[in-house]
């Protein structure tokens, strides 16, 4: 490769970065927005958009196709501390965040095909999902009578609900982390005094200095759920 295909390459790659973040920024303030008004957002001219996305559709789906992969990130990022439980609550945690944040973006996942490339470029973190469930499982801290997948597919709709809630008013964004983390670990069976727990220690990690100032919280209850019979 010569220097000057190289730093063309560059350019594109660097190009289409800017249309994807522009086009999430852009949709979200305005889901009626046009190319050219991405295109004003990037920096860039309307043909150098098409030189990437013949429509505009197109490009929704990329941005989606990349909002799915930067979940994904997210989810493998999260490290495995040995407690399945807590690592699955983080990845919660954090997708909530980031729900939170793209809240304006309702009218872009109405483009059809937009949830099945969503969908489709976080099948990784999917799979994440499933072994932690079923680990946590394994653990005694989940009920054994919910299936680790179906779990995963409860897990993967409370996110749209989430971001359905947040984009309605429904839930404030400052709430949504704590709440996807709740409404998570609840539905797949985990003690709520536990959840509570796992919470609070994300939540302290994340700001140490509120964690030193908080009053206690009281002695969390290390009960297991269990099948009943």
């Amino acid at each position: 490769m010569t220097e000057t295909s190289g730093r063309r390459r560059a350019d594109a790659i660097a190009n289409r970065r800017a249309i994807l973040d522009a086009a999430t920024n852009v949709l979200g303030e305005s889901p009626q927005a046009t190319l050219a008004d991405i295109a004003a957002a990037a920096n860039l001219s309307r043909r150098t958009i098409y030189l990437h996305f013949t429509s505009r559709d197109e490009l929704i789906l990329a941005a989606a196709r990349d909002i799915g992969e930067h979940i994904t990130a997210r989810a493998t990022a999260t490290p495995d501390t040995g407690q399945p439980l807590l690592d699955l609550a983080q990845f919660v945690h954090a997708n909530g965040s980031a729900v939170a944040k793209l809240r304006r973006l309702a009218g872009f996942t109405t483009v059809a095909g937009a949830r099945q490339e969503l969908s489709a470029a976080t099948t990784t973190a999917r799979e994440r999902i499933t072994a932690l469930l079923q680990r946590a499982q394994e653990c005694g801290d989940l009920d054994t009578r919910i299936p680790p997948r179906a779990g995963m597919h409860i897990i993967a709709a409370m996110q749209w609900g989430l971001f359905e809630a947040v984009s309605n008013n429904d839930l404030s964004p400052d709430e949504a982390a704590a709440t996807a983390v709740r409404s998570v670990l609840g539905a797949v069976g985990a003690h709520p005094t536990t959840t509570e727990k796992i919470l609070n220690q994300i939540e302290s990690a994340a700001n140490p200095q509120s964690a030193n100032t908080a009053a206690p919280t009281g002695q969390a209850d290390n009960a297991r759920r269990k099948p009943t019979t």
